[in-house]
């Protein structure tokens, strides 16, 4: 099972109106909602890291991984940031 993690300021995170942003009382990543009414949640390595510990995991490798797209019609250059992890889980005998 793989799941994507986008870090914090990714160019989707930083391009999310203020008025979009929500509070959430049990997490401290970023929340935003789109017009559409999906969710879209921004994670530090840190609150990542957390997550998995907790749920019974070790953590082998932790990183920001960047990614730079090129618009070539536009020209813009576009930033996104991802959390990359490998996570073990301890063997129970």
């Amino acid at each position: 099972h793989t799941q994507l993690y986008i870090g914090l300021y990714d160019m989707s995170m930083l391009r999310f109106p203020a008025a979009a942003r929500k509070s959430s009382a049990r997490s401290e990543n970023p929340v935003f909602v789109r017009g559409e009414g999906t969710i879209a949640r921004f994670f530090s390595v840190e609150a990542t890291k957390e997550s998995f510990e907790s749920a019974g995991f070790s953590t082998v490798e932790l990183r920001y991984c960047t990614v730079f797209n090129h618009n070539r019609k536009t020209g813009q250059k576009l930033k996104r940031v991802f959390v990359h992890g490998v996570f073990e889980k301890p063997n129970v005998l």
